[in-house]
């Protein structure tokens, strides 16, 4: 009656008639493949992948007592892998010695004789087995007819404290499992000497799977789980935090949340540990940084974002143009860059005119052509002439500028540009020649009317601004061009 109500208040009663004794570890076999034995003790096997060809282990089994414990062994001796997996197993003869082909990735692993014994672990629930290796231990089975009677088993207080309290507990002795309640974080149990393994599982922890021997020597244990989560913060002493948009992310998933936060916090749920914080603002420059933040950990983050500096500089210049006809022309160019300071390229705008300002008065209707004949080709005439040229010029032009220079990063003056110009417009050239009664002709060949487009480079330091290009009007008329002038 006494043993009666024991087991009453006990939370497992695992009853066994067999018994298994470790008396050797399970060590690596070094230079041996589980492929190999595989093919000689249970037959031909199919490649599964070329990453991982053989992803089983074979665990050699030797087998201690004498013979009529060794027979009932290999009748009984097998391996459970958490739900009862079924193994394959071979008997060697020869040996004693059982063989059992595992999944190298199996959780835990653990030898157990068909319910009629205590399971003996033989490796931890976390460490998975490197595969296609083979592992060899020794046993020693002891049949019931040579077993202590159950009234012999002892029973030990124990207490299992775990943080958060709120945890769920599953524990499992043998092939019984049953739910653990906690009571402000503890559970006391009055337990029989044993083996015990435990699930434990809360809301945003991770699981925590493992074991504990209860015995004369046993001691509490405490269990703390580990958050899936860690903390970020995002602060700052002086910078307005307002209006910003703060971008999380990592490889599965990319997060988007608006500032001010709710107590300048920010908490991300933990799923590889390194995030890329993207800050962006309106008008600020982006703020990026990698952070690593580990279950558990609070981490926080001072970005200092950089508002946007912006500049406009206007230039004027006095230009020239030159013509190998020759001719020339002379002019204006107005216009202003524009872009943020730390920047790469800025951009803007220019117009421009230029005219030898002179006009001439030719006689209407007749052009010279080509050799200084005037006329039809079947009847040319060939007047007198001077000697005299004149010509008349003039076009307008507006385009674009493109800046290069980042004038912060160079750490020069703001007025100082460097970048390449490109426009279009309209334009006209007529040359004339004097004849020899002081009246003027146009001369045909090199008339040109009509669109006028042209580029170069510019250019300033401190101020100092100039142009270098070349003006064309149809293609037909080229001028260089160059202008000097100022930057503000």
């Amino acid at each position: 009656m006494l043993l009666l109500g024991l087991l009453m208040c006990v939370t497992f009663v695992p009853i066994w008639a067999q018994s298994i004794t470790l008396t050797k570890e399970f060590q690596t076999m070094p230079n041996v493949k589980a492929s190999e034995v595989y093919r000689n003790q249970f037959g031909n096997y199919e490649i599964v992948g070329a990453d991982d060809p053989f992803p089983y282990v074979v665990i050699r089994v030797g087998l201690d007592g004498n013979s009529k414990d060794i027979e009932d062994a290999k009748e009984r001796l097998n391996i459970s892998l958490g739900r009862m997996v079924k193994v394959e197993s071979v008997f060697k003869e020869a040996r004693n010695e059982l063989l059992f082909l595992i999944p190298s990735r199996a959780r835990y692993i653990e030898m157990q004789c068909n319910g009629e014994c205590l399971p003996q672990m033989m490796f931890d629930s976390i460490v998975h087995l490197q595969s296609n290796t083979v592992f060899y231990g020794r046993v020693h089975y002891i049949m019931q007819d040579d077993m202590r009677d159950p009234n012999q088993l002892k029973t030990y207080p124990f207490a299992l404290t775990v943080e958060p309290a709120e945890a769920k507990v599953e524990m499992r002795s043998g092939f019984m499992t049953e739910e653990w309640k906690l009571e402000n974080g503890t559970a006391q149990q009055l337990l029989i000497e044993g083996t015990y393994y435990y699930t434990i599982t809360a809301e945003d922890y991770k699981t925590a799977e493992g074991s504990f021997v209860v015995d004369s020597l046993h001691k509490d244990t405490a269990i703390t789980l580990v958050p899936k989560f860690g903390w970020l913060s995002v602060k700052s002493d002086s910078a307005d935090l307002s209006g910003l948009s703060l971008e999380v992310e990592c490889s599965k998933h990319k997060q988007v949340v608006e500032l001010p936060l709710e107590n300048g916090n920010y908490n991300i749920l933990f799923e590889l540990g390194q995030y890329m914080l993207t800050i962006k603002k309106p008008k600020y420059h982006t703020w990026k940084k990698n952070v690593v933040v580990n279950p558990g950990e609070h981490v926080e983050v001072y970005p200092i974002p950089r508002k946007k500096v912006y500049r406009q500089n206007t230039f004027v210049l006095a230009e020239g143009g030159y013509a190998m006809n020759p001719a020339w022309s002379v002019g204006l160019v107005a216009g202003q860059v524009y872009g943020e300071i730390t920047r790469v390229c800025g951009i803007g705008w220019y117009v421009k005119g230029r005219s030898n300002f002179q006009t001439t008065e030719a006689i209407e209707g007749i052009q010279i052509q080509k050799g200084g004949w005037v006329g039809i080709s079947s009847n040319p005439l060939m007047p007198a002439y001077t000697g005299k040229r004149r010509f008349t010029e003039w076009n307008v032009n507006a385009g674009v500028v493109v800046n290069f220079l980042n004038s912060e990063k160079l750490k020069c003056n703001r007025n100082t540009i460097f970048g390449l110009y490109a426009g279009l417009g309209y334009g006209q050239y007529t040359r004339y020649w004097e004849l020899a009664d002081g009246r003027w002709v146009e001369y045909g060949p090199t008339i040109a009317k009509g669109i006028s487009f042209g580029g170069g480079i510019i250019g300033s330091i401190k101020g100092m601004t100039i142009s270098v290009g070349v003006q064309t009007i149809e293609a037909r008329h080229v001028e260089m061009e160059l202008g000097l002038g100022w930057t503000f």
